[in-house]
């Protein structure tokens, strides 16, 4: 990459999006929501894995048109991880660069390096590492579900994902690196995975989950520790949240 590419590039997605690598790896045991999140994890990475192929695979190819305020690439190879699979598939995507505006990218995706072509994506930067970026996984893979997804980034190291569930990390650090998630949790007596928002902080001593699902009663709040062997340290909250353990161990 010339240094000169590097303004144009920042229309593409920043490497560092995903799902935590402590979440990804952690030991799962006993506990009942540590797998639930990595769980959830998991199912987030998929769901932007297509998007991040398609900028891993730019950001070393050489641009077919350089200009001041252009950059473009025909039949980019991106690949990306569906399942157990490694997928393939072709991209083009021209990125504008005005003096006095925001850099905006278009992106358009095919099955094969001859087409034909379809639009798969666009997104706009402010060239200081933040942008949104919207993107039809449909093109890639039709079955894909949700098919539209949106991601936002910024400077902090902050991203949002608005396609729905999923671990999104925030950077907040409050012990190490502390993460927001919103999905499913079923962790109370009734036996219902309800909606669930909270932060995760994990690591090899163990993690810590806590927030507030959504249930028929009204908001719940929950506290859920673990150890490093990913088993129950603790667990408590309001109605219907079973308690066990000492919050004391908690890491």
């Amino acid at each position: 990459m010339l240094a000169a590419d590097a303004e144009f590039l920042s229309a593409l997605p920043p490497t560092t999006l995903g799902s935590p690598l402590s979440l990804r790896i952690a030991t799962v045991g006993s506990d009942p929501v540590l797998p639930q999140l990595v769980a959830a994890a998991a199912e987030f990475d998929a769901r932007i894995a297509q998007p991040l192929g398609a900028a891993d695979a730019l950001r070393p190819a050489t641009p077919e048109t350089r200009s001041a305020e252009v950059r473009s690439w025909d039949a980019v190879a991106a690949t990306w991880r569906e399942g157990e699979a490694i997928a393939v598939g072709w991209l083009t995507a021209t990125v504008l660069a005005p003096d006095d505006g925001a850099i905006e990218g278009s992106f358009e995706a095919a099955t094969d390096a001859g087409g034909p072509y379809a639009a798969t994506g666009s997104s706009t930067s402010s060239g200081d590492d933040a942008g949104t970026l919207l993107w039809d996984r449909a093109i890639w893979s039709p079955t894909a579900s949700p098919a539209e997804i949106t991601l936002s980034w910024g400077p902090d190291g902050t991203f949002a994902d608005t396609a729905g569930s999923g671990v999104v990390p925030t950077h907040e650090a409050v012990v190490g690196e502390v993460y927001t998630f919103d999905t499913r949790l079923l962790l109370t007596e009734d036996g219902v995975a309800w909606p669930a928002v909270g932060t995760v902080s994990t690591g090899l001593d163990g993690g810590i989950a806590e927030g507030v699902l959504s249930t028929d009663k009204g908001d719940v709040p929950f506290t859920v520790c673990w150890s490093g062997a990913g088993d129950t340290l603790a667990v408590s909250g309001g109605e219907g949240v079973p308690a066990e353990g000492d919050g004391g161990l908690c890491p």
